[in-house]
């Protein structure tokens, strides 16, 4: 009787260590996944940043565009108007060369949209 009494304690306390085992690394697992998931939250913080970043970049580009775009349809209509021809390309602060005067006032979503697909 003492020996089955001491074998049942044996094999209890083997299932004890056993569960203590597998809820240690349990534990340790869990500590793994929220290190994980504050890397993974790092990592979504930092691009939500760059893509903020690169939103307000596009904007100014955009604006910057635009401004562009105005400064070349005044200097078209400054070319309607007087009829002059420039020199050269290095005369305007734009840089954008004319080739030809135009014959109607210029639209400046038409030159936009010329300057989007034919860049120089």
């Amino acid at each position: 009787m003492k020996i089955a009494l001491l074998l049942f304690c044996c094999l209890l306390l083997l299932v004890v260590l056993v569960l203590v085992y597998i809820t240690m690394g349990l534990c340790s697992d869990t500590q793994q996944l929220y290190k994980d998931r504050g890397m993974i939250l790092d990592k979504i913080n930092s691009l939500e940043r760059k893509i903020n970043s690169l939103e307000r970049d596009m904007k100014d580009l955009d604006e910057a565009f635009d401004r562009l775009c105005s400064s070349y349809v005044r200097l078209e209509s400054r070319i309607y108007r007087t009829g002059e021809k420039p020199k050269s390309p290095k005369s305007f602060k734009t840089g954008l060369v004319v080739s030809s005067i135009p014959r109607k006032q210029p639209n400046q979503e038409v030159i936009r949209k010329n300057l989007i697909a034919n860049p120089r």
